[in-house]
């Protein structure tokens, strides 16, 4: 991450940028993931493995952190600033649908009770607790590799509540908080032409006072512009030619 950005949005602006997401989403389905099966074996599960498989890592120019309600605004934007810049964004909601699949797979697989008609309670918990761990380590990879972050601020992702005179800014997603968070702890990190502009400029200014130096020139001969014309005119070549000039100014 190098910038990140707090962008307020009214419901009137948004709807200016929203687009249907669905053929944002459609394109986003096209891959088709691996059954949970190829990831366990008898006795444990390859988590790093399915994280990879199911929510990829991803390297953006810019990761858009939004409300869920917020979905067709953010797909229009991303689809705005691909068409117009050739920017490419990450919508994190397009992710989620991924994570509800994989969680079915692993409910069907491990979850269910043992009359197979419902699922366990404390299993579900757990399985929900590894799916959701491994989306909110893959978010945190993308954001860190994403070089802008723009977090769309509108009335379905921020609440104001006055807690005891507090005017606190809110939000009821624990997945916005999550990103809000990351964006304030992960490492701000020039992208490389930024790093090479910014060197370029500081080799150019002058920020240090001149240093002088001894130039003693006593000991060599004297030589002026007339005389060196005299020498290029002396008919001579060669080692001929140096002789001249150390034959005349000795």
């Amino acid at each position: 991450m190098y910038k990140a950005y707090n962008l307020t949005i009214t419901e009137a602006q948004a709807k200016t940028f929203s687009l249907s997401s669905a053929t944002l989403v459609s394109a986003n389905k096209t891959k088709v993931r691996r059954n949970i099966r190829d990831f366990f074996s008898s006795d444990s599960v390859d988590a790093e493995a399915l994280e990879r498989e199911w929510f990829g890592i991803e390297k953006p120019h810019i990761f858009l952190s939004h409300s869920h309600k917020d979905l067709d605004l953010a797909a229009g934007l991303s689809e705005m600033l691909w068409e117009r810049f050739g920017i490419t964004c990450f919508v994190d909601s397009f992710v989620w649908g991924y994570c509800d699949e994989l969680l079915n797979q692993i409910d069907k697989k491990f979850c269910l009770s043992q009359a197979k008609v419902t699922f366990d309670y404390q299993k579900r918990n757990r399985s929900t607790s590894h799916v959701h761990m491994m989306l909110s380590a893959a978010l945190a990879k993308v954001m860190d590799h994403a070089e802008c972050i723009i977090f769309l601020n509108t009335p379905n992702s921020i609440i104001t509540k006055d807690f005891i005179g507090s005017g606190k800014v809110l939000t009821a997603s624990p997945w916005i908080y999550n990103e809000l968070l990351l964006t304030r702890l992960l490492k701000s990190r020039p992208p490389r032409r930024v790093l090479e502009e910014a060197m370029t400029k500081s080799l150019a200014k002058e920020d240090l006072p001149p240093f002088h130096f001894s130039a003693d020139v006593d000991h060599l001969i004297d030589l002026s512009a007339s005389a060196v014309k005299t020498w290029l005119n002396c008919g001579k070549t060669g080692t001929d030619a140096l002789d001249f000039l150390y034959n005349t100014h000795f």
